[in-house]
């Protein structure tokens, strides 16, 4: 079905209709819409399972499958929603990247473009991996925008500052933490800059 892209380009892509407006009704008719099509082109390559989907290619979302939902907390039982972590091992709660893209939803130009590359960086890291395909990405973001290298460090640091400030909200950092730390500190490198750099 094409590279990985964003809503809008994907139903640009094959003629659906879509105002890039992020309301969330219109969002999920242009979703509703590509999944009907995506469903009727798996169906007809014979695709009816994940595993079949997984065999086609390697895809990041299948690496995810094997990562606990809720991370190392066994006392909580089966239905703590306050502590539910996010499959992709990146474990940042919505409450703190919404606090943290405050300042990026207002106007338009160069805050739409701060928006933008925020967008498309949260989305690239959110598995602590990045490949070619979203270094592409997040360079074509990048130039669409005319984004500076002090305004792309800006936005490299509020994604570090948002993992670290979710993950200091117990005043304890575990080696888990650390690690995940570790990881999103290398792919943000890999992306341009980093904090420390």
């Amino acid at each position: 079905m094409g590279g990985r892209c964003r809503l809008a380009e994907a139903c640009m892509a094959h003629g659906l209709p879509y105002e890039d407006q992020h309301i969330a009704a219109a969002d999920c008719e242009a979703s509703a819409l590509l999944m009907i099509l995506y469903l009727k082109t798996m169906r007809g390559r014979g695709v009816a399972t994940f595993a079949d989907l997984a065999a086609l290619r390697s895809y990041k979302f299948t690496k995810s499958f094997g990562n606990d939902p809720l991370g190392r907390f066994p006392e909580l039982g089966p239905c703590d929603p306050s502590k539910l972590k996010s499959r992709h091992g990146a474990l940042v709660s919505e409450e703190s990247l919404v606090a943290s893209q405050k300042p990026l939803h207002a106007g338009r130009g160069r805050d739409a473009g701060l928006r933008a590359y925020w967008d498309t960086l949260c989305d690239a890291v959110s598995d602590l991996d990045l490949e070619e395909g979203e270094l592409v990405a997040l360079a074509a973001r990048r130039f669409e925008f005319g984004l500076s290298d002090e305004q792309v460090r800006a936005v490299h640091a509020k994604v570090y500052m948002s993992v670290l400030a979710e993950y200091a909200e117990d005043w304890v950092i575990t080696a888990e933490e650390k690690e995940s730390l570790r990881r999103l500190h290398e792919c943000l490198r890999k992306a341009g800059w980093a904090p420390g750099d």
